[in-house]
C-alpha cells in the first residue's frame, strides 16, 4: 500500500522481490494524491501489477478495499515504509503448513526511527528459524493495554491474515480512530486461532511521516472507547484506564509548560502504584521515557510507540 512516498516504496518492493522463497504473488495499491508516484513505480517495476486509487481513499478505506479485492486464502499487508526480512515468505509458508487453521499470524516487527534501506535488512540472520507459539488471548490483549511485552510491536503491516477471518471483522476498520486496526486484529484473535512468530521478520518505520507519529490523547481515548464496546475487553476496564495513563506517561515531554497535567499524572500514577500488577509496568513506562526503549537508533526525545 503506497501513498506519496516512492523512494520508500522502492525499498519495500525490493525487499519483497528479494525473498528467498517466491511462492507468493503481490501487487501494489497506490493511493497517492498525484499520478507521478504510479508512473515512477510502473517505470521501475514494469512487471508488477499496480492498482491506482487516485488518492481519494482514507487509510482504512484503502485497507478494506485491499482485503475485498484479494483472492488468496492468506493475505499480508505492507505499507511503503516497511521492509521485510529476506526470509519472511519462508516464515509465512511454514506457519501455514504447521498451523493450517491459523486465522492470524502476529509477526515480530522491529520498529526503527530512521527510514528503512536495503542495507538495513542485513541484520536478519539467514540461519534463524521462525519461533511459533500460541498463547492465550489475555497475552495479546495485555500487551496492547498494559505494554507488558518488552520486545514486540504488533503492526497490521506484516501480519498474516486468513482472508475469510479478516472479512468477518472488516467493519471494525473505521476512520474514527487511528488505532482501529488494533481493534480489528484483536477481534480476529479473539474469535479464531492465532499464532505468534517471535523471530524478527521485518522493519517498521516510526518517524515524522508515520501515522503512529501523529497520534494524540484524543486517539487513545477513542481507542479506549472502542475497546470498552467490544466483547473481548469485558472485565478489562481497569486495564483500559491504564492504557490511557501509559500513553500520557510516554507523552509527558509535551506537558512541560502545563504543570497541572503533570500533577494530575502524578496522582493517577499513585492510584496504580498501589496495585501490584501495575507497579512494574509503570516503572517500565518511565524507563522507556528515559530512553531505554526497543527502537533501533531511536533518539531519546523521539515519540515512543503505543505498544
Amino acid at each position: 500500500m503506497s501513498r506519496n512516498r516512492p523512494n520508500m516504496a522502492f525499498v519495500a518492493i525490493d525487499s519483497i522481490l528479494s525473498q528467498a522463497d517466491l511462492k507468493f504473488s503481490f501487487w501494489v495499491s497506490d493511493n497517492s494524491s498525484t499520478p507521478e508516484v504510479s508512473k515512477l513505480l510502473s517505470d521501475c517495476y514494469p512487471g508488477i501489477q499496480l492498482k491506482v486509487r487516485g488518492g481519494y481513499l482514507s487509510q482504512f478505506e484503502h485497507m478494506k478495499m485491499v482485503f475485498l479485492e484479494t483472492s488468496s486464502p492468506f493475505v499480508v499487508l505492507m505499507h511503503d515504509d516497511d521492509a521485510v526480512s529476506p526470509f519472511f515468505s519462508q516464515f509465512l509458508l511454514r506457519c501455514i503448513k504447521c498451523y493450517p487453521d491459523c486465522s492470524i499470524l502476529f509477526n515480530k516487527v522491529l520498529p526503527c526511527s530512521t527510514q528503512c534501506t536495503s542495507e538495513s535488512l542485513s541484520i536478519f540472520d539467514p540461519l534463524s528459524l521462525p519461533s511459533f507459539f500460541s498463547p492465550g488471548f489475555d497475552r495479546v490483549l495485555g500487551d496492547y493495554l498494559l505494554g507488558s511485552c518488552k520486545d514486540e510491536y504488533y503492526s497490521i503491516s506484516m501480519t498474516m491474515f486468513r482472508r475469510e477471518a479478516a472479512l468477518r471483522s472488516l467493519s471494525t476498520l473505521n476512520d474514527l480512530c487511528i488505532y482501529s486496526d488494533a481493534t480489528f486484529m484483536l477481534s480476529i484473535a479473539h474469535d479464531a486461532e492465532f499464532i505468534f512468530n517471535q523471530t524478527p521478520s521485518g522493519l517498521y518505520y516510526l518517524g515524522d511521516t508515520s501515522i503512529s507519529y501523529s497520534r494524540s490523547l484524543r486517539d487513545i481515548r477513542r481507542f479506549a472507547a472502542d475497546l470498552l464496546k467490544a466483547d473481548f475487553a469485558r472485565g478489562h476496564e481497569k486495564d483500559v484506564s491504564f492504557l490511557k495513563l501509559r500513553y500520557r506517561l510516554n507523552s509527558i515531554h509535551l506537558y512541560k509548560t502545563r504543570p497541572f497535567i503533570v500533577r494530575s499524572l502524578f496522582f493517577s500514577c499513585l492510584k496504580f502504584l498501589f496495585i501490584p500488577r501495575y507497579f512494574p509496568l509503570i516503572v517500565y513506562a518511565v524507563l522507556r521515557r528515559l530512553g531505554f526503549g526497543i527502537f533501533i537508533g531511536l533518539p531519546r526525545n523521539s515519540h515512543q510507540s503505543l505498544v
